[in-house]
């Protein structure tokens, strides 16, 4: 069994108060769950107003499938345009 986490940090632009952020992770969280099997959290800076950092997790029997589950999942959220993607750090276990 292998085990995949990523952790994306994020930036709103324009973004000027953590109702409208809450609504770019509900959105960005809604959407990755209801494409990919794999579970989508935010896990830091929630009282920044403008940037997110989201955690997301995937297990499988395939080492390969797991990371490219993450893969997908990163570039499927920074073409949604919502946020800006920072920096995206994948570990596999």
């Amino acid at each position: 069994m292998f085990v995949g986490g990523c952790t994306l940090t994020l930036y709103l632009h324009g973004n000027n108060s953590l109702k409208g952020k809450r609504q770019a992770v509900s959105s960005i969280k809604g959407r990755v769950k209801n494409k990919f099997n794999i579970a989508i959290a935010e896990v830091g800076e929630q009282d920044n107003h403008r940037k997110i950092i989201l955690g997301i997790a995937t297990v499988s029997g395939d080492k390969n499938r797991v990371r490219e589950t993450l893969d997908i999942a990163v570039n499927f959220i920074d073409e949604m345009h919502v946020a800006e993607l920072l920096e995206s750090r994948i570990e596999l276990y």
